[in-house]
């Protein structure tokens, strides 16, 4: 009896954690889509494509910078709040790619079905997540390996 009311302890504390990293991914778009606007109405996309090694350079210090600071305060207000501002500042760089998607014919609807394509596919692995009995804390090593 008590195995049975611990496992349910666990499946609950399971999804609590799972819906708390979803709401949080789902708040880190909105400085994301802020970024992006923010990049292409301030000229910002121009300056980098007159400068593009200073741009890149900026950029990927910037990052860098962000990287190690959410990770230094994860666990701590301060923490979300540098996490939204990386999430911004990524929003701002992927507005040239954006600017010029969006300048091809039809561009409106690539960048249309790449966001609701990529939400498709969160809402899926996030849904299989919480239903599979499967532990995939052990992935996080290799899947950054491919990712880089």
């Amino acid at each position: 009896m008590t195995y049975a009311l611990s496992r349910a302890g666990d499946l609950i504390e399971t999804n609590k954690t799972l819906r708390n990293t979803f709401m949080l991914l789902s708040l880190t778009l909105l400085p994301t889509i802020f970024g992006a606007w923010f990049g292409m109405v301030s000229g910002l996309n121009d300056w980098v494509a007159l400068h593009p090694v200073i741009g890149f350079l900026s950029f990927i210090a910037v990052m860098v910078v962000l990287i190690f600071a959410v990770k230094a305060a994860s666990d701590s207000f301060l923490g979300v709040v540098l996490l939204l501002l990386f999430t911004g500042t990524m929003g701002t760089m992927l507005s040239g790619a954006i600017e010029a998607t969006l300048a091809l014919k039809n561009g409106h609807m690539i960048v249309i079905e790449a966001v609701g394509g990529t939400a498709i596919v969160t809402f899926c692995c996030g849904l299989y997540a919480m239903v599979t009995k499967r532990d995939f804390s052990s992935w996080g090593g290799a899947l950054s390996g491919i990712l880089i």
